[in-house]
């Protein structure tokens, strides 16, 4: 049995709505960038890999931070396309 290099269609639609919420990233509130970067470092990355930001003036840094690590709790067989799904139940257009 030979392996195949090709990507999955789950693989190439993360990238295309990947790419479409770094580019339009205006129309989404924060809770919502909050969970595609955590979503999006998880798909990429992995588990959180990183120690939490300190200082008293880094909240934004901080709270990107709880939102990746708080996954590693989760049972997420497939972060790339819980990404893309995610995407499209709150902008069920975003590929036209």
């Amino acid at each position: 049995m030979s392996e195949s290099i090709e990507m999955e269609d789950y693989e190439k639609e993360f990238i295309e709505a990947s790419l479409f919420v770094k580019k339009n990233p205006s129309i989404f509130n924060d809770e919502q960038k909050l969970k595609l970067y955590a979503l999006y470092k998880q798909s990429t990355i992995g588990n959180c890999n990183v120690d939490k930001p300190g200082g008293i003036f880094n909240w934004e840094r901080k709270s990107m931070w709880d939102a990746w690590k708080d996954l590693e709790s989760k049972n997420i067989l497939n972060s790339k396309q819980m990404y893309v799904d995610y995407l499209v139940n709150n902008k069920p257009t975003w590929s036209q």
